[in-house]
């Protein structure tokens, strides 16, 4: 993560967290982007991601979330625990208290944004949304 280049989240993050506990992150942070310019793997990958698009396409009626989430299981195996949680997480959502709006859903073609901020020059990143239905 750069700063100059950095996620909603981890910026929020950072804002809230002790000085301390700031500064720890900040080093790990840079460590981690001085092995990655250097060519070292961290052995990570996307773990989110992947079920972000089973969600993206259930709810735009290209697949059921059940067997996509399934199939993610299967392709990795540390899925295993959390997938299944967020997926009858999402599904409470998606089928009761969505309703508590009581209208229509429609997908948009948006799955993510950057800001811009003019000082300091950075990006803040904002990613896998899920637009609200209009009003």
């Amino acid at each position: 993560m750069s700063i100059k280049n950095i996620r909603l989240r981890k910026l929020l993050k950072l804002l809230y967290m002790p000085q301390k506990e700031r500064q720890k992150l900040l080093r790990d942070d840079i460590r981690s982007d001085k092995a990655k310019e250097a060519g070292v793997s961290s052995g990570g990958g996307d773990f989110h991601g992947p079920f972000w698009r089973a969600v993206r396409r259930h709810v735009n009626e290209e697949g059921d979330i059940e067997d996509l989430v399934a199939e993610s299981i299967l392709k990795n195996e540390r899925r295993k625990r959390l997938y299944p949680l967020l997926q009858r997480g999402f599904l409470v959502w998606w089928n009761e208290k969505r309703r508590w709006v009581n209208e229509p859903f429609e997908a948009e073609e948006i799955s993510g944004f950057e800001f811009s901020v003019a000082s300091p020059l950075a990006k803040i990143r904002v990613e896998n949304l899920m637009p609200p239905s209009p009003r």
